[in-house]
Order: structure tokens, then sequence, then C-alpha cells
């Protein structure tokens, strides 16, 4: 057999597998990342950000701000930090 012909295939392999992975895992919303905040509050939420696109690169700035409403925020900080890791990758 060709060795050109079983390093194309062999390729085509490779990058229909990694295809196959990416296609298969969720793309994640802020709506579905809500499900990682704890159970039992009401949870109020803010995105602000920037982009500034006057440089040479494209400049992104946002800030995530998130309050339950019983003031129990410092009982909850380690709470939502999946929940704000989760926001912060769709962001991106």
């Amino acid at each position: 057999m060709n060795k050109n012909y079983l390093l194309a295939v062999l390729c085509g392999f490779s990058v229909l597998a990694v295809i196959t992975v990416n296609a298969n895992q969720p793309v994640a919303t802020v709506e579905s990342c809500g499900g990682l905040l704890p159970a039992g509050h009401v949870f109020e939420f803010d995105i602000v950000g920037t982009i500034d696109t006057t440089g040479a690169e494209t400049d992104f700035q946002a800030r995530i701000g998130l309050s339950e409403n019983s003031g129990q925020n410092a009982e909850l900080g380690d709470a939502i930090g999946p929940f704000v890791e989760c926001v912060s990758a769709v962001l991106k």
C-alpha cells in the first residue's frame, strides 16, 4: 500500500475523531449554567462588558455580577464558583 495513501487515511480518521468528540459536547448557555447554582435560592445576575475594536486586536472585558436576595452571599461564595466559570466560558 502506498505510504502517502495510508498517511492520508490515518490523518482523516484522526480529524474525524476530533470532530466527533467536539460535536458530542453540549453547548453551554447562561440558562444551562444556572443549573450549577445551589437549589433553594433566587439569584439575580448581570453581565456588563466592553468590546474595544480600536486597537490591532479586539479587547473583550466582562464582569459577571451575581447576588442572592436573602443576604446569604457570603455563605454561598464557594457554591457559585462553578456557575461563574461556566458563564465565563460561554462569554469567550
